[in-house]
C-alpha cells in the first residue's frame, strides 16, 4: 500500500522527498514510510504538503491509497506460495486407466 498519487505528483512538480521531509521537520526516511503507508500521515501533514507543494492538485486524489494493490514483493511471495502448493499437491492421485 502506498500514497502513490502523492509520490507521483511531488515528482512531477520536481519536489524531492528530502525537500518535503525537511519542510515537515522529519527525516526523509520517516516521510518515505508515510508515503508507503507504513506510518500514518497526519491530517496536518497532508494539509501542509497540499498547501506548500501541491495546491493545484485535489487533496482527495493525493490521499488515495493504492490499497489492496500488492507490492512486487507480495506478488513474488504469492507466486512462490502457488508454486509450492502445486509442487506439494496430492501425490496419490488416481492413475489414468
Amino acid at each position: 500500500m502506498s500514497l502513490s498519487n502523492m509520490r507521483a505528483e511531488l515528482k512531477r512538480f520536481g519536489f524531492t522527498q528530502r525537500e518535503v521531509a525537511a519542510y515537515l521537520g522529519m527525516s526523509e526516511n520517516n516521510f518515505g514510510l508515510k508515503l508507503s503507508e507504513k506510518v500514518s500521515m497526519t491530517i496536518d501533514e497532508a494539509k501542509a504538503i497540499h498547501e506548500k507543494f501541491l495546491p493545484t492538485v485535489k487533496m482527495e486524489y493525493l490521499l488515495q491509497s493504492d490499497g489492496d494493490k500488492p507490492t512486487y514483493e507480495e506478488q513474488l511471495a504469492a507466486y512462490a506460495d502457488m508454486v509450492h502448493e502445486h509442487a506439494s499437491g496430492p501425490r496419490n492421485a488416481p492413475e489414468a486407466a
